[in-house]
């Protein structure tokens, strides 16, 4: 038997909405950002004394910024706990086995749904989709959490993830987490810490990464983020 529960969202008042096991659209009408409200989208200048303000791009207008902060897209995001074999987890994804390595993720894409299943501990896998629900997520890993008696707990509602992007995101990094980032590789997934805030961290590209950190701590970490890269000139994403 599955066993699933949903944690809940301790700094909004509003609950997300129990799913409909049979209509698995994903439905965020009762779910806001994390960031809502902090964000104000626009070029930010190097060497800038504050965040404040945005300023005109430099140089070129089409000359790309240094650096990329933005929020990602809400997700449904599911834990799926307790696994001992993974294959029937890749099976339910319609992976090779071998794409499920402790350490990485790895996109699974079929018939319009997209699937991000990142690694998240010994046994634990984080399920993240943009397309569709998280009872649907859980509806496709149902077999692989009987297998393992595992469990599978919905997160919508509690992480929210921030992208960093461009030639300077490395060296951001660098000066926040304890890591050798230069020593990570695209498809990487692990948990480290960023001026104290424990992150989840997906090496997405070369020069691009996803935080994610839980929902309470999001605009302590926006906030730190733009701060510790007054040295660059920053793009800072709108809430999509």
């Amino acid at each position: 038997m599955i066993r699933t529960k949903r944690e809940p969202d301790n700094e909004s008042q509003a609950q997300k909405p129990e799913h409909d096991e049979k209509a698995f659209p994903v439905n965020r009408s009762a779910r806001t950002s994390a960031l809502e409200g902090c964000i104000v989208s626009g070029r930010l200048a190097a060497g800038r004394l504050d965040d404040s303000q945005v300023a005109p791009p430099l140089g070129e207008p089409d000359t790309p910024p240094s650096l990329i902060i933005a929020p990602v897209p809400l997700a449904e995001t599911v834990q799926i706990g307790g696994i001992q074999d993974t294959k029937p987890l890749a099976e339910a994804f319609s992976l090779p086995v071998e794409d499920l390595e402790p350490g990485r993720w790895v996109l699974a894409e079929a018939s319009g749904e997209r699937i991000i299943l990142a690694w998240a501990g010994p046994g634990q896998w984080l399920a993240m989709s943009d397309t569709i629900s998280a009872a649907r997520i859980i509806e496709r890993a149902s077999k692989a959490i009987d297998a393992s008696e595992g469990t599978a707990v919905d997160l919508s509602c509690a992480r929210t993830s921030i992208r960093l992007a461009g030639a300077a995101a490395p060296e951001l990094l660098a000066g926040l987490c304890p890591i050798d980032i230069e020593a990570l590789a695209s498809g990487d997934s692990l948990f480290t810490s960023a001026q104290g805030f424990d992150i989840h961290l997906l090496v997405m590209a070369r020069r691009e990464f996803r935080l994610g950190v839980r929902r309470s701590l999001a605009q302590a970490m926006w906030e730190t983020l733009l701060r510790c890269s007054r040295a660059f000139e920053v793009e800072v994403g709108a809430l999509p």
